[in-house]
């Protein structure tokens, strides 16, 4: 190791050249690895062998044209000259040639003895390595299903990619005046205008830029500072460090990797200790600290040439990163104090749900409270580009990089100086709690920053940013937004619009703050939604309007630029105050908007009203609808399933428990936990997640299964629990979560949700799940049987953490041993009667006038009659557009006229007077609009998704029937009028039935005669079979 007394980028040079040149002594260049890396030694070598057998007959045949062409060039010779070969030569050449089609023939047999030997072990080799990667599961490779889909996608390289892999960015970049670079260097030069722009850099030599660092040292000065000893790095926290890194990952600039760290973790971290110590100890770190690699990464893979569809990441050296970390563990405390309640990203036990929960959560109190919810999302254009660094440690702005910050935002002129004054006043770090040599450190990481584009030699100097890739760029940009959010809560309480939530009435089992809480904007890294809620449709737009300025004027203020966009900054409004346009709502080319202002430009923005909107994965919608986001879930899972379900999940020579198990963990968890946060708030919204839960399962039967099984059957064939367990168990973890890390908003909101409508709420879901539960485990009896299951449950929780968790995994395993037992009854080889029903008519009491098949519900006779005999609902027979002839009034869809129809029997008698029934023909090209609109919807296109606007009245003359018609014109009718059209009078009969019939679903309180339920479990549950036929 250099002496003490060595510069740190000396110091640096020497550990990189030290650690390169061990890292070449012990490289092994001469292994070549498998591209399928499961394969085995012994599987290798006839990988060799069949190529070497390939190249051998390559060779043969080779030589097998050599021969034919001498034998065919000397009886050539042989004519020409009139002579005739001997017997000598004759059957010399024959057995010339025999020679060589017999090492031929024996060639292909070896190879095909080869070949086959080569697939049966390809075969055993991957279900070996699919049973070892199933066994070494654990909890934490489900929480990284990216990771662990690659893993496995290893084991079928040649297995279909899900839709959106298909499309890979082109290279391609548009020039400032539109058209595409045609050089690399042109390329390169766009991309390093573009992100030196977004960081306030200039391009720069090596000398101009080490004399400007110069210059920057010295005008820092060499101010005395108190040591902190918490910064200090020490042996067993440089150790860990490496110890954590991530393998394969790019290199930086000095070539070391992660790899080479980790073959000696505690030799690096002694190597790492004196050169961190002296770094932080001096306030000064390597330059090769301070940069590093460019790469541009698309937004979306079919994205455009702009540079704005575009992102950068920087990759920089791994030994930098390192003391980063401990420096990012450092500054985490101080921003923890500071940071809103909310804000995610952070926080340990934080995740997306959680924020998401909170929005959603919202919607519903309000909404219960008699309210009208807004939630407005706010997205940061280029978000760690737009820190000003000197905000942050409060040194001396600079003048070149303010400027141009203002010319960004459209600043006027007359602002300048004031914003300057503004802005030099902030030092978020030291108001935070930071000791001045932390402080020192952030600003001597910030000192001097440089990057080049990846494989390209010019530099460019940077002084704006935090650095996206840079460990220390969540926490810096957390800071810095956390100072955002304080100051606009300062002005919103200033104007009296914040979000107040009342006190709980009852004392919640965890600590609470007593009194009303203020609700913050909940907010992820660089995406936040601020939410509003008001009593009439005018007081919410007002509010909405006003708040969303606030923010605007207040990110102007910082630096900040918000863009406005359907999927950037939106608002999602009730229905009822998004179609009302004498409450302020403007309608545009692209949707309806909100004008906001912002007071310091003077420029008045557009702020989207949308119906639907991607917040942190989940799907917000303005009718609170959970339709759209369980449909999204499940698209996602399908996404992973979609590329090995006949490779994987549905081949039969692979082991079934392996398949079960890979099919849970990558496919089952994604859609189980991430529907955890997702309030049912109808029975129909359940069956639907029910059914698609199941249909996952059923990627283990093979394509060509002749018979589609019973759902107990797939089930019980995945090891899989009923769906309310499976929800049961998602909802108890995230609970758990909230006990143990909170966040305290979070808690509250659910808690007063629940007192304020306890059975639609998202805590009033868990005595539905007591319920269930209690069906397998009796110990639960008593929580079920308390006088408040929800409380009990939470104290129980509060004393005990994994109490609920052991009763769900209890009777999940009671589950399986019941599906167990149905299979063996229902198998063919050990039948069990079931007792008949004493009225099997009685059960079944709407029957077919076309055949003698019998239903117990009207329903299931509605789908029989259209499936089987071609007759339609009324409903559907006689509007062919949305608006209904009768009433006169447009209702914007088919299907919602449709369902008018349904509800209003007045209207389907007249309408069956007034127009013929429409042909099959005529009725599918009529829905195929709205069918195309709700198919992409299912397949996870939320996108589509719009709330019902309000039915408009329509301007003409009701339209009268013939008879009506007949009676008004008297002696004046036509000829044509006397004569009615012929019709059929059962047709009339039945549509005149069909109305006067008014039917409601008890629910599917029946049990199955075809398949009844494992137990009474299963009947009293929530979980029951699909219809009478069993699907």
């Amino acid at each position: 190791m250099p002496s003490w007394d060595t510069d740190v980028d000396t110091h640096f040079e020497a550990f990189v050249q030290a650690w390169t040149g061990a890292g070449q002594a012990i490289a092994d260049g001469c292994h070549v690895r498998p591209r399928q890396a499961f394969l085995t030694e012994a599987t290798m070598q006839l990988v060799w062998a069949r190529k070497g057998l390939r190249l051998y007959i390559r060779q043969e045949e080779t030589e097998l044209r050599r021969r034919l062409q001498l034998v065919g060039f000397a009886c050539w010779r042989l004519f020409v000259n009139g002579h005739v070969a001997s017997e000598a030569a004759r059957a010399k050449a024959t057995d010339w040639l025999r020679d060589i089609y017999i090492s031929i023939a024996r060639a292909w047999s070896y190879l095909g003895q080869a070949c086959t030997s080569l697939r049966a072990a390809v075969k055993r080799d991957r279900n070996h390595y699919l049973e070892r990667l199933s066994k070494d599961v654990t909890l934490a490779d489900i929480s990284r299903p990216k990771q662990l889909f690659q893993r496995v996608r290893k084991a079928f390289p040649k297995a279909a990619s899900a839709r959106r892999s298909n499309f890979t960015a082109l290279p391609a970049v548009e020039l400032e005046d539109g058209t595409l670079a045609a050089t690399n260097e042109a390329r390169a030069q766009r991309w390093r205008d573009h992100f030196s722009e977004q960081e306030s850099g200039q391009p720069v030599t090596t000398e101009e830029y080490r004399l400007a660092l110069a210059q920057k040292d010295r005008k820092g000065g060499h101010e005395s500072l108190q040591l902190d000893m918490s910064v200090l790095p020490s042996l067993l926290s440089l150790e860990g460090a490496i110890l954590g890194l991530k393998r394969a990952k790019a290199a930086g600039p000095d070539g070391i990797t992660a790899e080479l760290l980790k073959v000696a973790p505690a030799s690096a971290a002694r190597h790492l200790l004196s050169l961190h110590l002296k770094s932080i100890m001096s306030v000064r770190e390597p330059i090769e600290y301070k940069g590093g690699s460019l790469v541009t990464l698309a937004k979306r893979a079919a994205a455009a040439f702009g540079c704005n569809r575009h992102r950068s990441i920087l990759i920089s050296g791994v030994t930098g990163k390192i003391l980063h970390k401990g420096l990012r563990t450092a500054v985490t405390p101080a921003l923890l104090r500071v940071c809103p309640d909310l804000h995610g990203g952070v926080k340990p036990g934080i995740g997306v749900d959680t924020i998401s929960l909170a929005v959603k959560s919202f919607q519903k109190l309000a909404t219960a409270q008699g309210k009208l919810p807004a939630i407005v999302f706010y997205d940061v254009r280029a978000a760690y580009y737009q820190v000003l660094r000197e905000c942050l440690t409060g040194d001396e702005l600079d003048d070149k990089v303010l400027l141009r910050f203002f010319h960004r935002l459209g600043v006027p002129d007359s602002a300048f100086a004031e914003l300057a004054s503004q802005l030099s006043k902030i030092a978020v770090l030291p108001e935070c709690g930071c000791s001045p040599h932390l402080v020192a450190l952030i600003r001597e990481v910030f000192t001097g920053t440089w990057f080049r584009m990846d494989r390209h030699v010019p530099l460019v100097a940077t002084a704006a940013g935090v650095r996206p890739g840079d460990p220390l760029a969540d926490v810096m940009f957390a800071v810095s937004f956390s100072a955002y959010a304080r100051s606009v809560q300062t002005a919103i309480d200033a104007e009296g619009l914040q979000t107040t939530l009342p006190p709980s009435r009852l004392t919640p089992p965890w600590e609470v703050t007593a009194g009303s809480l203020v609700l913050g904007p909940a907010s992820w890294a660089d995406d936040f939604a601020a939410m509003h809620e008001a009593s009439t449709p005018q007081m919410l737009v007002q509010r909405v309007t006003k708040v969303t300025s606030l923010y605007l004027t207040h990110a102007t203020a910082n630096g900040i630029q918000l863009s406005f966009a359907v999927d950037k900054t939106a608002a999602v409004l009730p229905p009822k105050v998004c179609f009302a346009t004498e409450a302020g709502v403007c309608a545009g080319e692209t949707g309806p908007f909100l004008p906001v202002l912002d007071s310091i430009t003077g420029a008045t923005q557009h702020l989207p009203v949308v119906q639907a909107y991607k917040h942190l994965g989940a799907i917000v919608t303005s009718t609170q609808t959970v339709g759209p986001e369980i449909h999204y879930r499940h698209s996602q899972a399908t996404w992973t399933l979609r590329p090995l379900r006949g490779a994987l999940f549905g081949n039969p020579s692979i082991p079934i428990a392996t398949r079960r198990h890979l099919l849970q963990s990558l496919v089952a968890s994604k859609f189980t936990f991430g529907s955890s946060t997702i309030e049912f708030m109808t029975t129909g919204n359940e069956r639907l997640w029910a059914r698609l839960y199941v249909s996952l399962f059923r990627a283990l039967q093979p394509k060509g299964a002749q018979r589609k099984p019973h759902s107990y059957a797939v089930l019980q064939t995945a090891r899989a629990c009923t769906p309310p367990l499976a929800l049961a168990k998602s909802r108890g973890g995230l609970l758990l979560r909230l006990i143990e890390r909170g966040p305290e908003a979070l808690r509250h909101l659910l808690f007063t949700q629940w007192e304020t409508a306890p059975n639609k709420s998202w805590l009033g879901q868990l005595a539905a799940d007591i319920q269930h539960v209690v069906l397998y485990c009796p110990g639960v009896k008593t929580i079920a049987e308390a006088p408040c299951p929800v409380r009990a449950l939470l104290e129980a929780m509060t004393e005990d953490r994994t109490w609920w968790r052991r009763q769900i995994q209890a009777a999940i395993r009671q589950c399986l041993a019941d599906l167990d037992t149905w299979v063996q009854q229902s198998s063919p080889a050990a039948p069990v009667r079931h007792e008949p029903s004493p009225n099997p008519e009685g059960d079944k009491p709407f029957g077919c006038p076309f055949c003698n098949v019998k239903f117990p519900l009207r329903k299931h006779l509605g789908v029989h009659l259209a499936r089987s005999h071609g007759m339609l609902a009324p409903a559907r027979l006689f509007m062919p557009t949305p608006v209904c002839t009768v009433c006169l009034r447009y209702f914007h869809t088919l299907p919602r006229v449709q369902r008018h129809l349904r509800g209003s029997k007045t209207c389907l008698l007249r309408a069956s007077h007034l127009l013929s029934p429409m042909s099959l023909v005529d009725i599918k090209t009529a829905e195929a609009e709205d069918g195309g609109r709700l198919r992409k919807l299912r397949h996870g296109n939320w996108q589509v998704y719009s709330a019902a606007p309000p039915a408009l009245s329509v301007y003409g003359p009701a339209q009268p029937t013939r008879s009506e018609l007949r009676d008004w014109l008297a002696e004046d009718a036509p000829l044509s009028l006397l004569v009615d059209p012929p019709h059929d009078p059962s047709f009339l009969e039945w549509i005149r039935a069909e109305a006067s019939v008014t039917t409601q679903d008890a629910g599917r309180l029946f049990v199955c005669r075809v398949h009844p339920p494992p137990c009474d479990r299963f009947a009293v549950g929530r979980f029951l079979c699909h219809g009478p036929t069993c699907p």
